[in-house]
């Protein structure tokens, strides 16, 4: 303390060999030269020394005025008596405000200011008391990070030594199981494609038997042969257009050189055209079915029409029930038969269990690899990270902290993600993701987090973390300057790289 009063007076005392608020560091620019002449600071013109704080701009940098308002851009040093001297813009200069603590800038407005650099030397000097509490902090912290380094470096080479052994235990596995899926693969395609030959006969004969019947039906005198009057009847609305077609495309499909068509002739020239449009189920007359049609045994004898009751037109044939198609006659299989196959033979159940048990194997250890991969890039990561040059953020990566303000909670994990919650409820806003180090002095001083969750009609939210030297690490303030463009102001020990030597030393600092 007694050290730092000396360099107070000295300070002080300098003070009153330059003139009024020239900074400590300028002061040997003006000094009075022999020939009475000033040189403004940035050599573009020489005045007379007594023009200097005449309160008239005379030099283009305003290095003429450092004591006056005169000049816009101009700097006041204030004195700070019992402090140290601090810069103020000279527009504050008489303006009836007290801005430096021992009132030294209002020296000619009439105002009186109360000198409150002791109170000030003493906030400073606790703030100076924190810095040095995080500046031990900061040299503790970085020697457990950089232990931790060395534990994730060894873990990291441990981890690729295994995962090659893992690697190769997968390749093996992966060969027995492509081993024990081709036989699987060749039994089961065999069942299937017998099951297909199966369905396919059956399907082919079930739309043999479905021509059949149509045939029959459609051969309403059981001529042997369909006539072309017999299908426009079966287009026609009294025929209740159970072809499905209108009596145009009939005619159209019916060969002009034909007045009868047999059955082989019917199937090659109707009804390739005609079945997707038959309707197979439509009874048609008020007759029902027969006890033995509807258990599959149909009589052809019953259709069969005595001499005597043949009619002279095809007008005068009587309606009776057209046959279900989708019935088969005999041993035929029913169209409606399931997709399901069969189920498989036992020799192919034994396969597909072997199989199975090959791919449960493989996919154990598939897993493993997948973990040890995800491991390794998550330990690169961690050892990639910018964590500042002497990795004293690095400890950072696994906290969040929060703080409340207002009707909000503000959450903040370096390298991570920022986040705004309403206190009375409701989901979690992203305030942006870990972007990069964007201090302008200091690279290290601020973290930009962006591509937050979109604002309303707006931008993307980001965050910007200003960091300071503290001995906590905590959040001490958060705003939102822009639309959805959030601010945070943070300390850490880890920005506390200078040490201030309040005896005095060959450490000491007294910068504010």
């Amino acid at each position: 303390m007694r050290n730092l009063l000396i360099l107070l007076l000295v300070i002080n005392t300098a003070a009153d060999e330059r003139p009024r608020g020239v900074s400590p560091q300028f002061a040997g620019f003006y000094h009075k030269r022999a020939d009475g002449k000033f040189r403004c600071l940035d050599g573009s013109d020489v005045i007379n020394f007594d023009r200097v704080n005449d309160d008239y701009c005379d030099c283009k940098d305003s290095s003429d005025e450092p004591g006056t308002s005169a000049c816009p851009n101009a700097s006041f040093m204030c004195t700070n008596i019992g402090f140290v001297p601090t810069p103020i813009l000279s527009s504050r200069v008489n303006d009836m405000v007290c801005d430096c603590c021992d009132g030294s800038d209002e020296y000619n407005s009439g105002k009186s200011c109360k000198n409150t650099c002791s109170q000030e030397r003493e906030k400073q000097m606790e703030r100076f008391k924190s810095m040095n509490e995080g500046f031990e902090m900061r040299k503790v912290q970085i020697s457990v990070n950089l232990k931790a380094i060395e534990e994730t470096k060894k873990k990291l080479s441990d981890v690729e030594t295994n995962l090659g052994k893992e690697k190769t235990k997968r390749e093996e596995l992966e060969r027995k199981k492509s081993e024990k899926e081709l036989p699987e693969k060749e039994a089961k395609d065999k069942h299937r494609a017998a099951y297909e030959a199966e369905k396919d006969a059956n399907r082919a004969a079930v739309d043999k038997e479905k021509f059949s019947l149509a045939f029959d039906d459609l051969d309403s005198d059981q001529s042997g042969g369909v006539e072309l009057e017999e299908l426009v009847h079966c287009a026609s609305i009294d025929g209740s257009n159970k072809c499905g077609v209108t009596e145009a495309e009939i005619k159209e499909w019916f060969p002009i050189d034909k007045t009868s068509l047999t059955k082989e002739e019917f199937e090659e020239s109707i009804w390739e055209k005609l079945k997707q449009f038959y309707i197979e189920e439509t009874e048609v007359g008020p007759q029902p079915l027969e006890e033995e049609e509807a258990d599959g045994q149909y009589d052809e004898e019953d259709d069969e029409l005595e001499d005597d009751d043949y009619p002279d037109s095809i007008e005068e044939v009587p309606a009776k029930p057209i046959r279900k198609l989708s019935r088969a006659r005999g041993n035929l299989k029913s169209d409606e038969m399931p997709d399901d196959m069969p189920p498989y033979d036992e020799h192919t159940l034994k396969l597909i269990d072997d199989a199975n048990e090959a791919r449960r194997l493989f996919d154990e250890q598939d897993k493993i690899v997948k973990d040890m991969e995800k491991e390794l890039n998550e330990l690169n990561d961690y050892l990639n990270l910018d964590s500042g040059p002497e990795h004293e953020f690095l400890h950072l990566k696994e906290k969040c902290f929060d703080i409340d303000e207002k009707e909000y909670t503000y959450s903040f994990c370096p390298f991570n993600k920022g986040s705004q919650k309403p206190k009375k409820g409701g989901g979690e806003t992203n305030l942006g993701r870990w972007g990069e180090w964007s201090g302008k002095d200091n690279k290290y001083s601020q973290m930009k987090l962006t591509k937050g969750q979109r604002c309303w009609n707006g931008p993307d939210r980001s965050l910007t973390v200003n960091m300071f030297c503290g001995s906590e690490e905590r959040i001490t303030s958060t705003s939102e300057p822009s639309m959805c463009e959030y601010v945070m102001d943070f300390t850490t020990p880890a920005l506390c790289d200078k040490f201030y030597d309040l005896l005095g030393g060959a450490h000491g600092h007294m910068e504010l």
